[in-house]
């Protein structure tokens, strides 16, 4: 997935005017420009907890703006915080992936659930508790257990697996 904004132009431009500390994460404008000034802190937090920065009248996600500059290319597909920090934009905490990787590192669960344990469901006709979870866009049940607590290890201890295995 890229973002149509997300251009080789763009890219150049923003190489021009933001600098990036690998050490903290954060960006910084090069240059006074308009209300940014040189040396100060870029962008802005939205309401969903990320860090925007504007540039050239659009907003860009930071950590998005981190990968182009540690690699010198816009991101391929979504991008991952590892320790599911939204601001948290440290290189090694970010990962390239796919809505089916960035679903897996949530620590929430789904707000309907009924057992309050992320991957599990009750199963009436079973009279169990399952585990499941996305992979590729694709569910996948991981069996049936007696407790919530249960089928709660079982997909913690598969979502662990698969995340290991996208590293």
């Amino acid at each position: 997935m890229k973002f149509e904004h997300e251009t080789d132009a763009a890219a150049a431009h923003i190489q021009k005017v933001l600098r990036y500390c690998p050490t903290t994460g954060l960006l910084f404008w090069k240059a006074t420009a308009g209300r940014a000034k040189a040396g100060a802190e870029a962008g802005n937090l939205t309401h969903h907890g990320y860090r925007r920065v504007g540039v050239l009248g659009r907003y860009f996600l930071a950590h998005r703006i981190a990968w182009l500059l540690c690699t010198g290319r816009w991101p391929v597909g979504l991008l991952d915080h590892r320790d599911q920090d939204k601001l948290n934009n440290r290189f090694e905490n970010l990962r390239e992936g796919d809505k089916s990787l960035n679903a897996l590192n949530v620590s929430a669960p789904r707000a309907d659930t009924c057992t309050g344990l992320p991957g599990v469901g009750w199963v009436k006709a079973r009279r169990a508790y399952r585990a499941r979870l996305c992979v590729n866009g694709e569910r996948k049940t991981l069996g049936y257990w007696p407790t919530a607590q249960e089928a709660h290890e079982a997909y913690a201890a598969a979502k662990t697996a698969i995340a290991a295995w996208n590293q």
